[in-house]
């Protein structure tokens, strides 16, 4: 009898473990379903923040945009910015350019000056000694021994020698070719002692500073006869 009480109550307790068994196992099976929805939701959010939309096809989420257009905006942005850098090289070269030709401009323009610096002084010169050398001429003719013409004429040679200093010098006119740029004719004679165009006397002399006219001489020039 006592037996039997104890076979009935061990079969209540196994029971009771067995349905305790059974409530761990589906409170295990509901937490294993719950992580895993856990995860495959937490995937998905990751799925649309890299694909950068909401889980509804063709909407944006906020502040995220696709990779892909992402990279063509970025290789169109390095694209622009090489044009712009080029550009940059193209005005910096333009300016060097035109800095190179500034300064040859500004260099030949002050050698110029510096060679040329003398011209208007002696072009003020020129007209006296002219009147010197008429009364030297003059004053030969009268009284070629008067002291005072030799005064004179070492004034005249002392602007000669100021005018070299300068590098002005007499233009060549007497029995030369006429050259319009040297020489301007105020008269023809015609000659058969001398070709046409020859000239034939100076009138006025003429000057060159450097490579530059500063008065033509003046010049009878001849020509054939008729």
């Amino acid at each position: 009898m006592a037996f039997g009480k104890y076979k009935k109550g061990h079969s209540a307790s196994d029971k009771e473990q067995e349905r305790q068994q059974n409530m761990s196992e589906e409170e295990g099976n509901v937490r294993q379903k719950k992580a895993e929805s856990l995860e495959r939701e937490d995937l998905e959010e990751l799925f649309r923040r890299e694909m950068g939309t909401d889980g509804k096809e063709g909407e944006k989420t906020s502040g995220h945009e696709p990779a892909g257009k992402e990279f063509f905006e970025s290789q169109a942005k390095l694209e622009e910015l090489e044009k712009a850098l080029q550009n940059e090289k193209d005005r910096c070269l333009r300016v060097m350019a035109e800095l190179e030709n500034y300064r040859r401009r500004a260099a030949r323009e002050l050698e110029e000056e510096r060679k040329y610096r003398a011209m208007d002084v002696i072009r003020e010169i020129l007209p006296v000694m002219d009147n010197l050398g008429r009364a030297v001429e003059a004053a030969e003719k009268q009284n070629p021994d008067d002291p005072l013409l030799e005064g004179v004429k070492m004034v005249w040679q002392q602007f000669e020698h100021a005018l070299e200093n300068q590098k002005c010098t007499r233009i060549e006119a007497l029995n030369q070719p006429f050259d319009p740029n040297l020489h301007q004719a105020i008269q023809q004679f015609e000659s058969d002692e001398v070709p046409p165009n020859t000239i034939i006397h100076v009138a006025q002399d003429g000057f060159l500073l450097e490579d530059r006219v500063v008065r033509p001489a003046q010049v009878i020039v001849s020509k054939a006869k008729s």
